[in-house]
């Protein structure tokens, strides 16, 4: 009889430390789980914690340019003589809402092929000195040519480009085109047309300029 209670005692005695076992363990991996959530907020925390955070804000700022209400000056230099003049014009639509860099490359391209009026003044440079929406200047810059200086036109990548007398010196880029030349005209500049004055020059720019 003994014998029997001493059996039963212990597996009593078994299963309540496998089942304190057992809670031990469940207890201690839910503090675990508790421990690894308090490293988030909350959901009521969540909302007070996004609004919170600084949103890097982006500052526009405001480019003056240029308007109609801009003043428009040109300096005129003669490198030949040494004289300088100032002219107000008004303002070319065109350069309207345009920024420095923008009329920079205007100027740019625009001594590739300037109007007929500059080349035979023998304009050589242009540039943006001054620019603010209040006043706008540039300056151009001339050395006007000899009556009789000689020029070559050459044909490259299917323009015409006038030489100075040197034949190395580009005099100007125009934009009159190879293909839209008579076959006897391109196929002279193609061995290299010779131009006796600067008058022949502006003869020929003029009678194939569109």
């Amino acid at each position: 009889m003994n014998r029997f209670f001493r059996i039963c005692f212990l597996c009593v005695a078994g299963a309540c430390l496998f089942l304190a076992g057992m809670w031990l363990s469940s207890y201690l991996f839910y503090q675990n789980e508790l421990k690894g959530y308090e490293t988030y907020p909350v959901k009521e925390d969540f909302h007070k914690w996004s609004s919170e955070e600084s949103v890097p804000s982006v500052e526009t700022v405001a480019v003056s340019t240029v308007d109609m209400n801009t003043e428009f000056v040109i300096v005129k230099e003669n490198l030949v003589t040494g004289t300088s003049e100032e002219i107000v014009e008004e303002l070319p639509s065109q350069f309207v809402g345009m920024e420095r860099y923008e009329l920079e490359e205007y100027y740019e391209n625009y001594l590739k092929s300037p109007v007929l009026k500059d080349r035979e003044e023998g304009l050589t440079d242009a540039m943006v000195v001054t620019y603010s929406p209040e006043k706008l200047v540039v300056k151009k810059v001339y050395e006007p040519l000899q009556l009789q200086e000689k020029f070559y036109l050459k044909a490259e990548e299917n323009y015409v480009v006038v030489y100075y007398g040197d034949n190395s010196t580009v005099y100007m880029y125009t934009n009159i085109r190879m293909d839209s030349l008579p076959e006897e005209t391109r196929a002279e500049i193609e061995g290299i047309k010779e131009i006796e004055s600067y008058e022949s020059l502006y003869s020929f720019l003029e009678s194939h300029t569109s």
